[in-house]
Parts: C-alpha cells; sequence; structure tokens
C-alpha cells in the first residue's frame, strides 16, 4: 500500500506538471493573441481581436473605479462650461484612460476665448483642465462686421460683442493690429480718452478720432504723443473739444486748424491760437 501510495503521489505530481504546462503554453497564445491584437489596433485595424481587448479592457478600468466622475477647471472666466465640455467630449462613467489629453488639449485651445491650454488624468477618476484665456481690449468694427480683439490685436470673437459695451471701440482696416499701441497712448490722457466714442484707423496709417460730441479729431501719422497732449492743453485752456467746432485737424506739426460746427459755419476756419487757418 505503502508503495501504491508513492507511486499514486508521482503520478499525480506528474498530472500537475503536465496541466502547469497545458496552462503556460495556453497563457503564451493569450499573450500573444493580446499582443497582435494590441498592435493591429494601434495600426488602426478593426477587427474582431481588437475590439475584444478594447471591450474587456474597459471593463477591467470601470470595475477597478478608474471612471470619469469630475471635470475640475481653473482659469476660465469668459469660456462657457458646456463649451469646455463640448470639446472635451467626455461622460461620466467614461473610463478615465480613453481621455487622449494631448487631443482634448486641442479641442479646447479652438474655443473662441482660450489662448492656450492643458488637460491632465488625475487618477482615480478626474480630468483637470487649466486655460489662459484672451484679454479683451477693444471691439473692432469693419463694416457691418464687429469683433472683440485682445490686448494683442487678435481677433477673440465675433460673438461677444455686446457683453462688453464699455471697451473702447476701433474701426477700420489694420485697425485691430494699430490698436495696442495706440489705445495704450491714448488711455494715458484720460481728459480725452473718456471722451472718445471711436478711434478710427485712416488708410491703415494714422488715426482720427470722433468724440462723443460728434467732433472730428485728425491725428498725424507720426508723433501721436506730442499731438494729443497738445489737444489736452488746448481743451484745457480754451474748452476746445465743447466749442461750436466739427474738426480739429492736427495733421500738420506747426497748426492746429478748427472746422467751424453748424452755427459757426458762416465764419472762417480759424487755428488754435485764435489766427485765420488753412483747411488741410
Amino acid at each position: 500500500m505503502a508503495k501504491r501510495r508513492r507511486k499514486g503521489g508521482r503520478s499525480g505530481r506528474r498530472f500537475a506538471f503536465r496541466r502547469a504546462v497545458r496552462l503556460a503554453v495556453l497563457a503564451a497564445a493569450a499573450c500573444g493573441a493580446i499582443g497582435a491584437g494590441a498592435w493591429i489596433g494601434f495600426a488602426g485595424g478593426k477587427d474582431l481581436i481588437s475590439a475584444r481587448i478594447a471591450t474587456a479592457g474597459d471593463a477591467i478600468v470601470r470595475r477597478a473605479g478608474l471612471t470619469v466622475e469630475d471635470v475640475t477647471v481653473t482659469g476660465r472666466h469668459y469660456t462657457r462650461a458646456h463649451e469646455i465640455l463640448a470639446a472635451l467630449d467626455v461622460s461620466r462613467g467614461d473610463p478615465i484612460t480613453a481621455i487622449d489629453p494631448e487631443t482634448a488639449r486641442q479641442r479646447v485651445v479652438a474655443l473662441d476665448w482660450v489662448r492656450s491650454a492643458s488637460v491632465m488624468r488625475l487618477y482615480p477618476d478626474t480630468i483637470h483642465i487649466a486655460i489662459e484665456e484672451h484679454e479683451p481690449m477693444a471691439i473692432w468694427r469693419r463694416g457691418d462686421v464687429t469683433s472683440l480683439i485682445d490686448e494683442r490685436g487678435a481677433v477673440v470673437s465675433d460673438l461677444d460683442v455686446r457683453s462688453f459695451p464699455h471697451l473702447p471701440m476701433v474701426e477700420g482696416p489694420g485697425a485691430a493690429d494699430a490698436a495696442p499701441e495706440f489705445l495704450a497712448e491714448l488711455g494715458r490722457r484720460p481728459a480725452i480718452s473718456g471722451r472718445v466714442s471711436a478711434s478710427v484707423r485712416v488708410g491703415e496709417r494714422r488715426w482720427s478720432l470722433r468724440l462723443d460730441n460728434g467732433v472730428i479729431v485728425h491725428l498725424p501719422e507720426d508723433g501721436v504723443g506730442r499731438a494729443l497732449d497738445e489737444l489736452v492743453g488746448l481743451d484745457q485752456a480754451q474748452g476746445l473739444i465743447d466749442r461750436d467746432v466739427a474738426v480739429v485737424d492736427m495733421r500738420l506739426p506747426d497748426r492746429v486748424t478748427v472746422m467751424p460746427g453748424r452755427h459757426g459755419a458762416s465764419r472762417p476756419e480759424r487755428d488754435a491760437a485764435g489766427g485765420a487757418g488753412a483747411r488741410t
């Protein structure tokens, strides 16, 4: 009986060994199939093996709790939350590993207000988006089209203009590109900038101001800062802006020419110092 037990023990060990070998072979085959399926799927194939592997992988991820349950955003002020979620293209319960951060980032950056963005997977269940937005500086009008432009002169959006009635208006071709430098110069003289209803780019080389009372001020192509200082001085000394004038022409460096308004149209034009002026 003892010998039979030893023989039976050896037989059991041989059976266990054969079973282990068989399992190892099957496991190797399975790994090979998985590797082939993963490679085919990566290469863009749509075969049954890769589809089954993807389904199995999603199931494993879900069982592990690695699903999207929250989306957090920092830096958002003007961009609407639903636009970000639509660009992210993810739903609660999706496998978090299925989100490609770079692809999602590119879609978020394509939104009007977004200048730059980063998208991160924060395991186990959160997608975090950090964005930097354009800062609206002015409204740019050319013909019937109006757009918001940022501090660099880049167009931000054509849709949200009415939400920013306090922003300065610039008009004309080329106004957006030239606006940052000019509006900074104008903003340093609040006595004038507060009266401007629109800054008009003329010939893509100089500016004219349309004031809130209808007066037009033609500025020179060069020496804009000097001309604005002179305009402030004349207004403080003579109340020039609120006099009965239609146009203040400052294009010539040695004179300021004033065109009378409607009530003074019968009077000859005078320069700002009181002498006779030639229209330019």
